[in-house]
Order: C-alpha cells, then structure tokens, then sequence
C-alpha cells in the first residue's frame, strides 16, 4: 500500500482525477445509449426487411422519425455536454504531459530516494487518461458513421423490393434522411471525433496549401506576362493578377493565432523540447 504522505501531498490531484473519471464514466454511458438507439435501428431495418410485413411502409416513416429524434439526442448532448468534453480534451493532454514531468522527475532526482511506485503511478495515470481519450473518441466515430450504415442498409434491401414500389421508394428516403440528419459531436467550434485527432498533419497540410496557392497564381502571372509584349493592356491585366493574389492571401485563423503547418510544427516541437528540458535539467541536477 502506498504511504498516506502520498495522499496528502497528491490529495488535489487524486481529487481531480476522481472528479474526472466520473465524468469520464457519464459521458460513455451517454455515448453507449445513443449508439445503442443506432444498433436497434439497424435490427428493426433488417427484421422488417426480411419478414415484409404489410405495415412495412408505416414502419419506415417511423424510423425516420427515429433518425431525427436520435439527431437532436447528439445535439442536446453537444448543449450538455461540448465544452465539459472540450476540457476533458485539454486537461487529458496537459495530465499526461503532468505525468511525464512529474516521472522524469522522480527518475532522475538525488534529492529524493528512488521510488518505483511512483513512477509506476504516474504512469497509470498517463495510460488511464490516453485509454479513456481514445475510447470516448472511437465512440463519438461510430455514433457519427452510424447513419452510413443505416443508408448502406436502406440501398442493399431496397432491391429485394422491386415488385413493391412505394416500399422502396420509402427506403429512399430514409436512406436520404439517414445522410441528411448525420449526427455530429462538437463544442460551437471544432467537432470531435477520431479525425479530429488522426487527421490534424492532413488539414494542417492543406491550409498550407490553400495559404501558398496565391502565390502559385502570382508566380503563373508573371511566367505568362512575357508571352503578350504585344499586348499591354493584357500584360497590365496580367500584373494587377499577380498583385491581387499577392494581397489577398488566405490565413486560417481563430482571430487570436494563425492555424498552418508552422504552428503544428511548433505544437510538436514544443512538446520534444519540454520533454527534453525536463531529462537535461535533471541530469545536469545530478
């Protein structure tokens, strides 16, 4: 067993983390509700499918409105829930990064006698906050790719029903009504989800892109204006062409910093150079 000096040193921090896997426990049991809603909509898409009923065309108008009601679950979660889920984003990373420093620490200090459990604490702590990181964002990603399935499902059975027209032409439409009323997890700004996470190198590489565009329709401006000597009122078109993009070049922005590959580049390095302070001030220390 730990020693109670640890508790009371670490009392605020044990506090936190309780407060935040129970918060942690809510949000799942609310994500596994709505994702259930999704899976029983599926099995009453294929139960009826299958035994084609004479009610069928009924029961599809039903699980349209089942659809909307399961879309305004995830908006009323995203009232609820948004911003409490954007600040369990940011204390997760900045917990982990906490663990790193307070491990690295305990490794490296002389000051104090080495102690494995601690490290081996911290450490749990650090996997604890990146599992449950990952399973509310694997959550979220199925709830969102939910309303796919149910239009792939609506499109694979409708062909069973091509003596019926009105039956599919009501499987249509709940497919229509599946891709329109897609769910969404966000905080009024960013959503939240598994792309949120794995494909930030991808965005921040095309807001790059965009940003260096206006500088590839200048450089095609000037190539050009060579090729009409003849014309200098279109060699003039041409320049003012090169100036406008110049002047004009995009920023991504969320009105307090620029958003492009430099400040993930950052972001990154700023992490390996915390992490590397910490290990270099600590042996140095020794």
């Amino acid at each position: 067993m730990m020693e109670k000096k640890y508790f009371k040193t670490q009392s605020i921090f044990l506090l936190e983390f309780l407060y935040e896997f129970y918060f942690y426990l809510q949000i799942v049991s609310v994500l596994r509700s709505i994702h259930q809603k999704y899976k029983d909509l599926d099995g009453l898409i294929k139960k009826n499918c299958n035994i084609m009923s004479k009610k069928l065309t009924k029961e599809l108008i039903k699980m349209e409105r089942i659809i909307r009601v399961n879309e305004n679950y995830v908006a009323d979660f995203n009232t609820i829930f948004g911003w409490p889920l954007f600040l369990f984003l940011c204390s997760s990373l900045t917990n982990v990064l906490g663990c790193i420093n307070v491990s690295l620490v305990q490794y490296y200090s002389t000051k104090f006698a080495f102690d494995s459990r601690k490290i081996s604490i911290q450490c749990v702590f650090a996997l604890v906050y990146l599992t449950s990181l990952l399973v509310i964002v694997n959550l979220c990603d199925k709830i969102e790719k939910a309303t796919d399935k149910v239009a792939k499902l609506c499109y694979s059975y409708q062909e069973n029903f091509a003596a019926f027209p009105n039956v599919r032409e009501e499987l249509f439409i709940l497919a229509r009504c599946a891709k329109n009323h897609k769910p969404s997890f966000t905080a009024g700004f960013y959503t939240f989800n598994r792309p949120t996470l794995t494909s930030l190198l991808v965005i921040v590489n095309l807001c790059d892109k965009i940003e260096k565009a206006t500088d590839k329709v200048a450089k095609l401006c000037y190539s050009y204006q060579e090729n009409f000597a003849a014309f200098p009122n279109v060699r003039e078109e041409l320049f003012i062409l090169a100036r406008c993009a110049k002047n004009h070049k995009p920023s991504f922005t969320a009105g307090f910093y620029t958003f492009n590959r430099p400040t993930l580049v950052g972001l990154l390095a700023g992490t390996i150079s915390y992490t590397i302070i910490i290990v270099q001030f600590n042996i140095n220390k020794n």
